[in-house]
């Protein structure tokens, strides 16, 4: 199962790329549109994206499986 983080009704959004090998994609944005998600492999990943993003920038985001 694929996982993503959504704050309120929008999306974490990876517009330029999912980053791959990368810590982080090269930009991050919110975003109406669920196919510029930011994907998780697996929960564990998407809880530490989950905890960088609340320590580093403050954003409170939501757990959710995607497709």
């Amino acid at each position: 199962m694929t996982y993503a983080l959504s704050r309120g009704r929008q999306w974490i959004s990876a517009p330029n790329g999912q980053g791959d090998g990368r810590l982080l994609p090269p930009v991050l944005a919110l975003c109406d549109q669920p196919d510029i998600a930011w994907l998780a492999p697996d929960l564990d990943t998407a809880i530490e994206r989950q905890t960088l993003l609340r320590h580093c920038w403050g954003w409170n985001t939501e757990i959710r499986a995607f497709r």
